[in-house]
């Protein structure tokens, strides 16, 4: 293999040079054998390198290989355009395999300066000086290197000074003693005796700060669990020997190496949630819980535990790199490809990359499946991922990865793609975050007064984006679905000053309410035995694993409200609590219009009454669907032809979409939740409705609210 230039098959290369003036997806065809993959795999071509790195084949428990030929397919979606002062060519591989999940591959080439200046880079073959093992001295400087970067670039932003060392966690784990293989469980009281006695080690680091109380700095630790009776905890019975001082190898491999890593950068303090927490105690659970957003918000950095893919007992953060270093960067190639609307050949040369090495390594790992983790993610201030080919750097001011000539031209495209790929991807993490740092100084710039939506606050985009990742993760407890969120929740009313309402925010209430069940996807959906209020999408729970809830794809769009909140009681568990995280009642008073519905599923038409007697129609609106909150309900109402049904115009979406919330009356003015349908409004002349619904959609339901109802 030449380097810097790299190797592509004679089968790829004809898949970025098949432009023919539209795009593709699904229709052009790469290899359709496991087996050719695999051999240009082996003479070292780079896209079915990265493509066998993510469907290995599966050994049978004799160790031979089944021949996956039948189970295995590609294809691929192509896309040339202009970027920049050059030009670019995407192309999506869709690769589908019987024993791996279904992914998609971005390789993107570009002729562009900003990314033709990555090549000179790679002329001094850098590769050749990527130390082989993940945790390694190499490991260690780069990530010294680019604390050191942060802290002198990142000021205000990354930490402010007023904030370093205001908190502290209950308890902690002092790692001082860690190259004499031994750990301590420390009370808070304890580290800070430590440090007044003078008897911190000299490498501990300090926070400059003028404030009376300062903390020293603690690190933090996002893991899965796994099997828990293989993973070290805190409780009654391990407390003496955590106190005691716990041998480094009597840790998990996860837990052992997240300790030496803190120790050997010159650290002392760090906290894992299983051992800094008693695990038979709920009410110490339940009062650290209260103190998450705290522990995440001050921590120093947060460690991401991406590479143990199964649980902590099974492997440790440092190792081997997965892949062939090379593999990592980028390649060179002189493929002729056709410009559209020039009627020319470009034929480079080109620099091609991973563009999809981001969504693999961070964004698709099994720890992000976790419900725990997106708030973790979002309140830490830096984070370090271990992966399974390198170590990431996460912070409010920017990405760095061990092969940073990687990470910028991914980080370029992150950037310069404002599309839906950046909310898929998990980038509103550090958005959201910077949004409410910025938010928080003009708070204080204007002596505290607080600033809502409509003078300019945080848009409700934000906690769409966090809530769209959070309800596609799972948790192990579907009483934990409020008091995991809890913390991002606070960090948002603080900026905002809104009031949260289980899971929903007053002031954006129609754009709270914009969720559906899966019950339509085969999924079994019920209510969640903790209680959360109807309206709210914490009140409904899978049968299994995932959430049971996807919110309406209603990304960056004008969304006008038709309700509006009048009054909420908001009761938490127990009374004067966290109104964040457990609930014992809630209910909301709303000025809205109840209106009368009657659907046929066949042909799926929906009509809107003003009265209950079904003479005076709003409208018709065709091609439009129910979807019920609980399987049971779904189910039962299948096969009607007619169902009827009281519900409330909630809000439209620009001038395409009406929604409206199907309720069911508990008693007087008090109905519950029991459904959500999407009127499709495209294509109507708006003069043809009644004189009602124009005032509803041309002049604003606002104006026009016609009733009080309470909904619980």
């Amino acid at each position: 293999m030449e380097d810097p230039e790299g190797s592509l098959c004679a089968t790829c290369k004809s898949s970025f040079g098949m432009f023919n003036e539209m795009e593709h997806w699904g229709k052009i065809a790469h290899h359709q054998k496991y087996s050719d993959l695999v051999t240009s795999k082996d003479i070292g071509c780079f896209v079915c390198t990265w493509i066998w790195s993510r469907c290995p084949p599966q050994m049978h428990e004799e160790g031979v290989t089944e021949d996956p030929n039948e189970q295995f397919t590609i294809n691929y979606f192509l896309f040339v355009g202009m970027y920049g002062e050059g030009y670019e060519c995407r192309v999506t591989f869709g690769i589908s395999c019987s024993w791996a999940a279904d992914y998609e591959l971005t390789v993107r080439l570009s002729t562009s300066d900003e990314q033709r200046n990555a090549y000179h880079g790679m002329v001094a073959r850098p590769w050749e000086k990527l130390d082989p093992y993940i945790g390694s001295s190499q490991s260690l400087e780069n990530v010294q290197r680019w604390i050191s970067s942060c802290e002198e670039s990142h000021k205000d932003l990354c930490r402010s000074p007023t904030e370093a060392g205001a908190f502290f966690p209950t308890r902690i784990l002092d790692v001082q003693k860690a190259c004499f293989g031994t750990v301590f469980l420390r009370n808070r009281d304890e580290a800070m005796g430590q440090r007044d006695s003078g008897k911190e080690d000299l490498c501990c680091h300090t926070p400059t700060s003028t404030s009376v109380h300062v903390y020293p700095v603690y690190w933090t630790l996002s893991h899965r669990w796994g099997d828990p009776s293989k993973i070290n905890q805190l409780n009654k019975e391990t407390e003496h020997q955590l106190r005691a001082g716990i041998p480094l190898d009597e840790l998990s491999p996860t837990f052992r190496d997240a300790v030496l890593f803190v120790h050997r950068l010159g650290y002392r303090y760090l906290w894992i949630d299983s051992l800094c927490i008693f695990q038979d105690s709920d009410a110490d659970w339940r009062r650290e819980a209260d103190t998450m957003v705290d522990v995440y918000r001050y921590s120093f950095c947060n460690i991401s535990a991406i590479s143990p893919s199964v649980d902590p007992s099974l492997g440790g953060l440092f190792r081997q790199r997965m892949d062939n270093v090379r593999f990592l960067y980028p390649f060179t190639t002189n493929i002729s490809i056709r410009i559209p609307k020039l009627s020319k050949l470009d034929s480079g040369p080109w620099i091609g990359w991973n563009d999809s090495i981001w969504a693999d390594e961070i964004e698709g790992a099994a720890l992000h499946t976790r419900g725990w983790v997106v708030q973790e993610r979002f309140l830490s201030t830096r984070t370090i991922y271990f992966t399974r080919n390198q170590l990431y750097w996460e912070c409010l001011g920017g990405t760095h990865c061990e092969a940073d000539i990687m990470i910028g031209l991914v980080n370029s495209r992150k950037i310069n793609d404002k599309d839906f790929t950046q909310r898929k991807l998990g980038y509103g993490y550090k958005d959201s975050r910077k949004e409410i740092i910025k938010k928080k100084a003009t708070i204080k710039a204007r002596g505290g007064r607080m600033e809502l939506y409509s003078d300019g606050g945080i848009s409700p985009f934000f906690w769409h984006t966090i809530l769209s990742t959070y309800t596609a993760c799972n948790l192990t407890k579907n009483s934990d679905k409020l008091i995991a969120l809890s913390g991002i929740a606070k960090e948002f009313r603080a900026a905002t000053g809104d009031t949260y309402l289980a899971g929903l925010w007053k002031q954006s209430l129609h754009y709270g309410l914009l969720w559906r069940s899966e019950t339509k996807g085969g999924t079994r959906v019920q209510r969640n035995e903790s209680y959360a209020p109807s309206w709210s999408w914490a009140s409904v729970a899978a049968v299994g694993t995932g959430s049971g809830v996807k919110l309406y794809d209603i990304y960056r769009r004008q969304v006008d409200s038709l309700i509006q909140v009048t009054d909420e009681r908001i009761v938490a568990e127990p009374p004067g609590g966290d109104t964040t995280g457990l609930l014992r009642s809630a209910e909301i008073d709303i000025k809205c219009r109840l209106i009368y519905f009657q659907y046929e599923n066949k042909p799926m038409l929906m009509k809107l009454y003003i009265d209950e007697g079904k003479t005076q129609c709003y409208g018709r609106f065709t091609w439009t669907d129910i979807c019920f909150d609980m399987s049971d309900r779904a189910e039962r109402l299948a096969e009607a032809e007619v169902i009827e049904g009281t519900c409330i115009p909630i809000c439209k979406v620009e001038d395409e979409s009406l929604f409206v919330l199907v309720l069911e009356n508990v008693e007087g003015k008090k109905f519950q939740r029991v459904g959500i349908s999407q009127c499709d409004c495209r294509g109507y002349d708006i003069g043809g409705f009644s004189d009602e619904w124009k005032a509803w959609w041309i002049d604003g339901a606002m104006n026009n609210l016609a009733g009080l109802i309470t909904l619980v």
